[in-house]
């Protein structure tokens, strides 16, 4: 590597170079003499050694009330290094964390007809904490379900899950298990589809064709706990 190159690894720009050999070469110099020296203009020989200065790669003194610059032992350079090596200690630990961070996924699954919603309902007890159900139709699910919901049901009270459904007045509650919590949404608070949110996990179901798009994502999972609880809390208990 030549100097040039080593200067720029320093951090030192091209003109900040050209400015800086001149006055290494030169000796003490004013701006006057080291625009002629660099071919550039006198304002813009001040600025580089300003910058110069801010580094403490040059010093500036007075003699005959002139200004003159001079440059500082290269010695510097090292410790510009050795300052850089340390910023970058510093930091070390905060950009290895950023490195272990995981972005956060997001996975699209679509399970279809009924064996896709019994394959989501074992997620739910594998999963085994307490989920939310949003605009249930029981009626459907029993027909659909028959004997299978009331197995999963049981399992559920053995694990001790419990369930918050928010279901249409004009819907008919089947399902009469004391883990199932209910609340009646409004009249005029159509939802057309039946949500089910549990862990990182939502899964939104339609009735026509019968699937279930299964998203997997935090954030969104999230929303949608935080959209249940809005309507959870305005809901009414009785039918």
């Amino acid at each position: 590597m030549n100097v040039n190159e080593v200067l720029k690894e320093a951090g030192l720009s091209d003109k900040e170079i050209l400015v800086y050999l001149a006055l290494i070469k030169k000796g003490p110099s004013t701006a006057n003499e080291l625009s002629k020296d660099t071919k550039l203009h006198r304002t813009t020989v001040y600025d580089f050694l300003e910058k110069l200065q801010d580094k403490l790669l040059v010093t500036a003194f007075e003699e005959y009330n002139t200004k003159h610059f001079e440059a500082s032992n290269p010695q510097r350079f090292l410790d510009i290094m050795d300052e850089k090596q340390e910023m970058l200690k510093d930091i070390l630990p905060t950009l290895q964390q950023l490195k272990l961070t995981e972005k956060e996924d997001l996975k699209v699954e679509i399970l279809r007809g009924k064996e896709g919603f019994i394959s989501l309902w074992k997620d739910i007890l594998r999963n085994n904490e307490d989920y939310l159900v949003l605009g249930s139709a029981d009626e459907k699910y029993a027909v659909m379900l028959g004997e299978t919901a009331d197995r999963f049901f049981k399992k559920e009270i053995l694990k001790g899950m419990k369930t918050k459904v928010l279901i249409h007045k004009q819907k008919s509650r089947t399902f009469q298990y004391q883990h199932l919590e209910y609340r009646y949404l409004p009249k005029g608070f159509p939802i057309l589809t039946s949500a089910i949110i549990y862990g990182d996990k939502v899964g939104i179901h339609l009735f026509e064709p019968f699937s279930t798009i299964l998203i997997h994502n935090k954030s969104f999972a999230e929303s949608y706990r935080n959209y249940f609880k809005l309507l959870w809390n305005g809901s009414s208990k009785k039918t």
